[in-house]
This record gives C-alpha cells, structure tokens and sequence, in this order.
C-alpha cells in the first residue's frame, strides 16, 4: 500500500500473522507453484488458507506467465503477463479463482475487456522471493512483507531511518533477487480497540439495545472502556447455538481464553451477553522459516484477529448488521436507523478473496458506516504488539479507535450484503483513513467455517 505524503510516497504498513495447522492445501498446491529457479532451491510453499496470493499461485502453475492482476481506477482489470502474447490464457485462468467483477455497491461493473502489462516477473517468483524474505518480519526494522499486485514486485516496509542496503544485503543472504524488491519506509498500524463514549442521542450503535446485531458497541469486563465492535452473529455448521464473533485482542489477552465477561455496554456481569469460548493460540515460530511453516523462528503469528464468544440469551439476530442513517464518518453516522430498512441482511460470505480495486463497506462503533476500495491484499506485517498477522486486507476508508471487530462488507443491493471479513486495525498516519481487516478465508482456516446467512 502507498501513501502520498508531503510529495513523498510512503508505504502504511499493516499487521499480519500465521499459525500452523494440519489442514490439506488445496489439490493445486500440494506439490507447490512452478517457479523459475531450480526445484531443489525451491522454498516450499507456505500452509495456509485458500487467500488472494494462493489463488495466484494457481493460476501462476497453470500459465507459468501470469505476474498477478488488479483494477484499475477506470474498473478496468489489469493482468500482468511476462509474455504479451499469453494475456488471453492467463485472464482464462484467472477467471476461473479470481473473476473480479464486482466493483461499485449493488453494481456489476461493465466488462471493457482487460489490459495487459508486461511483467518483470511472474507470481511464481514473486511468492518465492516473498517466502525467503518471510522470516525478516520483526527484525532490521521490516515491518511487512507483500507482493504489490500494481507494481509486479515484492515490497519491503521497513521502520523511519532504516537503510534499504542493509534491507537488500539481507536478500541477497536468503537467496532473493534484488531486482524483484522494493524497500520503502512505513508506519505501523494500530489496534482499534478503544473509543470515545456514547453520545447523548438514542439509537446509537455505542448504546445498549434490545437486540444484537453487527455494528453495536461492545466492551469486557477486563477493560470496559475498551471498547470494541461486534462483528457477527454466527452459527457453527451442524450446530444450533449462536456466538458473537469479534476481535481477539478486544479480551483481556489476545491467543488465549479469557475467563472475563463480555457486553454491550460495559463488559460487566449484570450487562453481558456471555465469556470467550475461542481464542486461537498464538503460534511461537521455531523453524527456519524455508520450511513452509507459518512462522519462522523468533515471530510469533495468527492467521486472524478473531475469537468467539457464547450468547447467554435469546437476543442474538444471526445474520444481521445495524444500519446508520449513512456512510459518512463520525458522530453523526453511528446514529442508527429505525425504520423498515434498519438493518443489512447478510447473503452469504464471499466465494472469492479480495482483490485491489473492489469496493468494500465496514460498519463500526466509532466512526460507523465507511466504504472505499481495497488498496492492499494479503499482506503480513508486525504490529506494536509483536504479532503478525498474516495476509490483511487494507480497505481506503475511515476507521478509528472503537472499531476493532467490525464486520466487512459488500453490498450487494436492497439491503443484502456480502460478508469479507473483519476490522481489526487502522492507519493513524493518515488521519484514519485505512481500515486493516482479517479476511473471511482466513477466519475460517482458524475456525470451523461458521453459518453467518440471515
């Protein structure tokens, strides 16, 4: 992600993160991507869910050309081939697991037909240069690590005053090409749990209400000014019992289950809706990073800013998100609506990841109903907190302190909308107008798959 500031270009880095599991990659990349260096030098392709860069990595093994796509500000999807002549064969397989149609809110965008560029480098390099570098994450001052879909490189956020020398040197030690790498300086992001209190007006997504939907505030008993956002109300498969999902670091201590209650409008025992049931483990790295782990030796990683937590009552809307009177940020837009069409009503979570260029929507309690593009997909970054998490998308939005765990959507029209994922971090750089979520992919790799469908 790039960030213009006083002339300069500035990358805004992002928290990201992994943990290991024992579930079978997809069929396509058991055997891992081809790539242009010697099979016996190649770094084994990282588990994981099924993100954006895996997809790629498909198409990549299909059509060895193929060096990543997005769209463009015209709506117009960009592919990157090395060789011209093969655009028609790589936009075939990409059709395929990344389709990109959709574009504006309720909107289809019209097919213009794509353009190809030609590529320096196919993705298969790419995400080799990236896993070689993975385990730099948290040292020599690199922040993140991320292929940039519209620049066909692999970009290195480093801290303020680190040399990009010393960032190269390093690469050339791990077996990366220099010439596939960008070095740029960025911040960090921040958590956005937090908030400012509820104002004075009722029907407010920061006050207590009958029932439970996305959007509405809620905070622990631990901290209870701590504020945070419920994601969703969701269902596990072949279960019948509703749990609220939010943020992980809005409990006492993120990676472990906390014994504390959680509520709307305090988090105490008399206001709460019930305690954290799930919380993922963080994952301590001890390999070498070059083994296709999730974490390298020394990081210590999460696939999602996630947990889950039980509902003690029957007010839970499983499927619902509180609407505002409109997407605009602060006060005014966490007032919610109180007429017929006072809720989003979840379709479905989305078949496919998120890509540069689409339009996404996140409801949160602070800043409320946002919306902007994706400017950045599967990046992994270490946040003030020393963990990664892995492969967060970066939504051009408002976000602020209080919206950690809200829900991110696409509209789909008529109320209904799809769900992407959730909110877990933001960009205080650029005056909190990056909003940092934990793709749906990604939850469900961490998670059984949860029923989140009004």
């Amino acid at each position: 992600m790039r960030l213009v500031r006083g002339g300069c270009i500035i990358s805004v880095v992002l928290a990201v993160s992994s943990c290991s599991d024992s579930r079978p990659l997809p069929s396509e990349l058991e055997s891992g991507p081809a790539l242009s260096v010697a099979e016996s030098q190649q770094v084994p392709v990282r588990r994981g869910p099924r993100t954006l860069d895996s997809r790629f990595e498909e198409v990549a093994a299909e059509e060895p050309t193929f060096g990543g796509a997005y769209v463009n500000e015209e709506g117009r999807k960009v592919i990157w081939v090395t060789d011209l002549t093969r655009g028609s064969e790589a936009e075939a397989s990409l059709a395929t697991r990344v389709p990109m149609t959709r574009r504006s809110a309720g909107t289809e965008r019209s097919p213009t037909g794509p353009i190809f560029r030609r590529a320096d480098f196919s993705f298969s390099e790419l995400a080799d240069t990236r896993r070689r570098l993975r385990k730099i994450i948290g040292s020599q001052g690199v922040l993140s690590l991320d292929i940039d879909e519209t620049r066909n490189r692999v970009v290195v956020g480093v801290a303020p005053n680190v040399e990009a020398s010393a960032i190269l040197n390093r690469a050339d030690a791990e077996g990366a090409l220099r010439a596939q790498i960008i070095v740029e300086e960025t911040f960090e992001v921040v958590t956005m749990a937090g908030g400012r209190s509820a104002p004075t007006y009722v029907n407010n997504l920061r006050l207590d209400q009958d029932f439970y939907w996305g959007g509405l505030q809620i905070a622990n008993d631990d901290t209870p000014t701590n504020y945070c956002t419920l994601g969703f109300i969701a269902v596990p498969y072949e279960e019948t019992t509703e749990r609220v999902l939010t943020a992980s670091h809005c409990s006492p201590t993120m990676g472990s289950v906390d014994s504390g209650f959680m509520g709307q409008s305090s988090g105490y025992a008399s206001d709460s809706f019930g305690v954290e049931i799930t919380d993922p483990s963080l994952i301590t790295g001890s390999g070498s990073g070059n083994d296709g782990g999730d974490c390298s030796s020394g990081q210590t990683c999460r696939w999602s800013d996630v947990a889950v937590y039980s509902v003690s009552n029957t007010l839970a809307k499983k499927g619902t998100i509180a609407r505002t009177l409109g997407w605009r940020q602060w006060e005014e837009t966490t007032r919610m609506r109180t007429d017929a069409d006072s809720l989003f009503y979840i379709d479905g979570k989305a078949d496919e990841a998120a890509y540069i260029g689409l339009e996404l929507e996140k409801m949160g309690r602070t800043s409320g109903w946002t919306l902007g593009e994706v400017i950045t997909t599967c990046i992994d970054a270490i946040g003030s907190d020393n963990i990664i998490r892995l492969c967060s998308d970066v939504i051009e939005s408002g976000t602020q302190p209080g919206d950690s765990g809200g829900p991110v959507f696409y509209s789909e029209g008529d109320g209904l909308v799809t769900a992407y994922g959730m909110v877990w971090g933001g960009d205080s750089i650029s005056n909190w107008h990056r909003t940092v979520y934990s793709p749906f992919e990604n939850i469900d790799y961490e998670f059984d798959p949860f029923n989140i469908e009004y």
